[in-house]
C-alpha cells in the first residue's frame, strides 16, 4: 500500500525523528556568537538569545500533484511543520536552573505548555532552500525566535519561575539591607555539588571550613603584639578585609552592572543561575522578577570574551569585573562560584549603586565558547 510522504514527514515530526543535522553553518544561522548549543529539536544560542530549528519536505511529484506552485507549497507546509515539531523540543530542552529543564515546567502546567505552543507555532522562516536527494526536490525550511520578549517561550518559562518564587524577593537584597548578616540567608541545597579550582586543581569545597575561622581571635592580638610569629600576621590581613570592603563603598563610584569572568571552569548556561560562594550557599539568583524586564532580557547575559562582556547594552558604562573560583550546580553546572572577597565586594558594590544593579538583573557572564 502506498503511504502519502506528507503523513511519513508529519509522523516524523511529532516523534520528533528529525535530528539537528541541517541546522549547520549553510542553513543561515550566524555561530559567531561562540555560544551556540546543540540541543534535541534545535539550536541555542545564548549569545544572541535566540532559538533556531529547522524541517525538510519532499515536494509530491507531478503524478500526485500536477501544479508545481502547488507542489512547493504543500513541501514548505511539510517542512515548517516538521521545524516547529523540533522548536518545541528545543524549548523542552531548555536549561532553566542546574536542576530544571523547560520540560519540567511545562509538564506541570498544561496552561504553560499550550502558551509555548501557541508562540513556537506563530515563529517565522528565516531560510528556506531546495537540493536534490536522489531525483526528489526536498525543501528545508529554518525558523528561528527570540527567546526572550513579548510572546516568547523564555518570557513564560521565566514568569512560571517568579510565581514559584513568590515574596521571597531577591535574595541579595535581603542579605544587604540586613547589616549584621555575615552569611546569605539561602543555604546550599543537599544535592548541589561545588567545584573550586586551587592552582591547577579542582576539588569539592568543605563545607565545615568557615567554622574554623571563629577560632582566630583579633582582640587578643594587640595585647601581645609579637614580632616574631605567623598568627598576628594572619590577623592583620582579617582586619584590613572590612577596610578593602569599604573602599568600594567610600569610592563614590555607581556600578551599572557586574561582570564575572568564568572561563576556564566550563560553566554551563542556564536561563536563571545563580552567583555562590564556595561552601554553596547562594549570594544572588532567586528573583522575584519584575515581568517588564523579562520581556527584555533575562537574569543572565552570556558572553565568550571579556571584550564583548563590556559591549553588551545591559553591561553600561561602569561594569564591576569580578573573576570566578570555579562552578556549582547538579546536572548541570551552571552556577558560578566567588571567592569571599569577591562576594563582599559585590554586596558593597550593588548596595551603593544607584538602583541596585543586580535587581536590574545587570549580570553578564563570560563563558568558554561552546564547541558544536
Amino acid at each position: 500500500m502506498k503511504i502519502c510522504t506528507r503523513y511519513i514527514l508529519v509522523i516524523a515530526a511529532v516523534l520528533g525523528l528529525a535530528g539537528t543535522a541541517v541546522l549547520a553553518a549553510d542553513q543561515g544561522i550566524d555561530m559567531k556568537s561562540g555560544l551556540v548549543e546543540k540541543v534535541k529539536g534545535g539550536l541555542i544560542d545564548w549569545g544572541k538569545e535566540m532559538y533556531y530549528a529547522s524541517g525538510e519536505g519532499a515536494m509530491p511529484p507531478p503524478s500526485e500533484e500536477p501544479n508545481r506552485a502547488r507542489a512547493l507549497l504543500k513541501a514548505k507546509g511539510y517542512a515548517r511543520m516538521q521545524a516547529i515539531a523540533n522548536l518545541l523540543m528545543a524549548v523542552e530542552g531548555t536549561p532553566i536552573s542546574y536542576e530544571a529543564f523547560g520540560k519540567d515546567y511545562m509538564a506541570q502546567s498544561e496552561i504553560l505548555k499550550q502558551k509555548i505552543e501557541g508562540f513556537v507555532k506563530n515563529v517565522e522562516i528565516i531560510k528556506m532552500d531546495k537540493a536534490k536527494i536522489e531525483g526528489q526536490t526536498i525543501v528545508r525550511i529554518t525558523v528561528g525566535t527570540h527567546m526572550y520578549g513579548n510572546m516568547t517561550p523564555g518570557s513564560a518559562l521565566l514568569s512560571t519561575l517568579a510565581e514559584e518564587v513568590g515574596d521571597t524577593g531577591n535574595q541579595m537584597a535581603e542579605a544587604t539591607a540586613d547589616k549584621s548578616a555575615a552569611q546569605p540567608e539561602l543555604a546550599a541545597p543537599a544535592n548541589l555539588k561545588v567545584e573550586v579550582k586551587i592552582g591547577t586543581t579542582v576539588k569539592v569545597t568543605p563545607k565545615v571550613e568557615p567554622k574554623i575561622e571563629p577560632k582566630v581571635e583579633p582582640k587578643v592580638e594587640p595585647k601581645v603584639e609579637p614580632k616574631d610569629e605567623p598568627k598576628p600576621e594572619t590577623i592583620a590581613k582579617a582586619d584590613v578585609e572590612p577596610e578593602a570592603v569599604k573602599s568600594v563603598t567610600v569610592s563614590g563610584v555607581s556600578y551599572t552592572s557586574v561582570i564575572v569572568d568564568t572561563t576556564g571552569f566550563k560553566v554551563s548556561r542556564a536561563m536563571s543561575p545563580k552567583i555562590r560562594t564556595k561552601d554553596g550557599s547562594e549570594v544572588w539568583g532567586t528573583l522575584k522578577m519584575d515581568p517588564d524586564v523579562v520581556q527584555d532580557h533575562g537574569p543572565v547575559a552570556y558572553s565568550r570574551s571579556l571584550a564583548d562582556a563590556r559591549k553588551c547594552p545591559r553591561a553600561g558604562s561602569t561594569p564591576l569585573l569580578l573573576n570566578a573560583i570555579g562552578r556549582a550546580g547538579g546536572a548541570r553546572m551552571c552556577d558560578v562560584v566567588l571567592s569571599e572577597d569577591d562576594v563582599a565586594k559585590l554586596r558593597a558594590a550593588n548596595d551603593a549603586s544607584k538602583p541596585p544593579f543586580l535587581d536590574q538583573m545587570a549580570v553578564v557572564f563570560v563563558v568558554d565558547p561552546i564547541k558544536l
